[in-house]
This record gives structure tokens, C-alpha cells and sequence, in this order.
């Protein structure tokens, strides 16, 4: 039922999609403003998969702001299509995940499916769990610095801060850039099957695990 389904909405059997999800307030009704993205920092992304021959099957609910018609771009939330069923399917079945960590990016990891996590406001707990799994969180202002934090500033704080949503009036969170969302899907799409991390990735990795410890 689930394929016929996804050929109904336009994507052939044949073809490979990518679920899109960026976290809004409308379902669950909150002001989570940190943990919200714009969708509209999305589009150079978008871009790069369509060009690349993909879908993309923008997620949520009807609340959602409405997604700007392009080719290849199925806005699921305000079609007929929607259901849970229909999540499930979708996100275990994508190339990957692009998203924020939002809930269904923790399905996304239930199913195993490759992830690429921007505007992310954790960087320990919610961080994705599959080796060549990319993850950009927002930007930390800190009014008392006078400066953005670099990586290391953030894992140099203690572990309680460790979930940006938790930030005071010291600081100011601003998201990924358009640019920024776009070079990671490109990234992302040019790694090659069998991935090594970076030497600064290491370093990353390594200092987020002392921090979890």
C-alpha cells in the first residue's frame, strides 16, 4: 500500500528521495524558538539533491508554513497522503534523513537511516549515531565574549549546558546559514562508501565523548 502510495505522489519506484523535516511550533503548539528552523534556508539544499536527481519529501503536519512549489519537492504534510503510516514508511525508506533533532529524527535512527542533522541545539545526546552521519548545530553568541563560541568553546563548557534549547539571555542562538545547509548536503552526497572522519572531526569526536563521560 505504502509504495502505491509513494507513486501516487510522484516519486517512481525506481527514483530516490529524501525526507525533509525542520522543526516548527505548530504541532505540538510550544514556542521552542531555539529548536525552530526557517524552511526557507533549506531551498540552495534542496537544490542540490533534485539536481542530483533525488526527491525531496518535505515532513510534519498540516501546520507547517507551506513549502514554495519546485520540481521534485512533494510538501507531504498538505497532501492527501499524509498519515503515520505513510512517516514511517518514508523515512525508513529514504536515502537520508535532513533535518533537525526533532522526533523524527529520532525515528530516522530507530530505522538506521543515514543522517544529516543542521541547526541542531545538541550536540552530545541528540547527536546521529551512524559513522559518515553529519551534524551542524546553530550558532552560540555569547554577549559577555562578544564573539561567536567556536566548537571548542562549546565543549569546554559544562556537560548540563550541553543542550542549547537550556541557553539563557548570555547567549544567542542564530542558525546555519543557507550556504551552510548546502555545502553539508553536498558533503554528505560526495562521501564515499567507506567514510573516514576528518582529523578535526577526530578531535571533535573525542572531546564530545570526555564530555558525555
Amino acid at each position: 500500500i505504502s509504495q502505491q502510495l509513494r507513486v501516487q505522489m510522484g516519486i517512481p519506484l525506481n527514483d530516490w528521495f529524501v525526507c525533509l523535516h525542520v522543526r516548527e511550533s505548530g504541532y505540538r503548539g510550544d514556542n521552542s524558538v531555539n529548536r525552530n528552523a526557517s524552511i526557507e534556508n533549506y531551498t540552495a539544499g534542496i537544490k542540490v539533491i533534485t539536481d542530483a536527481g533525488g526527491w525531496v519529501v518535505r515532513l510534519g503536519d498540516p501546520t507547517m508554513i507551506d513549502l514554495s512549489p519546485m520540481d521534485h519537492v512533494i510538501d507531504y504534510p498538505h497532501t492527501q497522503f499524509k498519515s503515520e503510516l505513510m512517516d514511517l514508511y518514508l523515512i525508513s525508506q529514504c536515502r537520508f534523513f535532513l533535518g533537525t533533532n526533532s522526533g523524527p529524527s529520532d525515528v530516522a535512527a530507530f530505522f538506521a537511516t543515514p543522517m544529516v542533522l543542521v541547526n541542531t541545539t545538541e550536540w552530545a545526546i541528540g547527536f546521529p549515531l551512524k559513522r559518515g552521519d553529519l551534524l551542524l548545530t546553530k550558532h552560540i553568541y555569547s554577549h559577555k565574549l562578544n564573539r561567536f563560541l567556536s566548537i571548542k568553546d562549546i565543549l569546554d563548557e559544562p556537560f548540563t549546558w550541553q543542550a542549547f534549547s537550556a541557553l539563557d539571555s548570555k547567549y544567542t542562538m542564530a542558525q546555519n546559514t543557507p550556504e551552510e545547509i548546502r555545502d553539508a548536503v553536498i558533503d554528505f552526497l560526495d562521501q564515499s562508501k567507506n567514510y573516514e572522519y576528518s582529523e578535526l572531526q577526530e578531535q571533535f569526536n573525542e572531546g564530545r565523548i570526555n564530555q558525555v563521560h
